[in-house]
């Protein structure tokens, strides 16, 4: 739990967290994903999609949905 926390703060946040929800585009997600490739070791980016894939996911199961689905 520790590690999603740091890659929350030191990833998703500072690129995400002045987007609403509703505006992330799967364009805009596959850029990043493709910086981060660029930027970081595999395992590093698979487990920082891994928790935007997560937060993602759970936007799209709240109820009432926050996401229409997921980029």
């Amino acid at each position: 739990i520790n590690h999603y926390r740091k890659i929350l703060r030191a990833q998703i946040w500072p690129h995400w967290g002045s987007t609403p929800l509703v505006e992330i585009t799967t364009h805009q997600s596959k850029a990043w994903k493709n910086s981060l490739e660029a930027t970081y070791s595999a395992n590093y980016v698979r487990d920082i999609l891994k928790v935007f894939g997560m937060l993602m996911d759970d936007a799209v199961d709240h109820r009432p949905p926050l996401l229409p689905a997921s980029p």
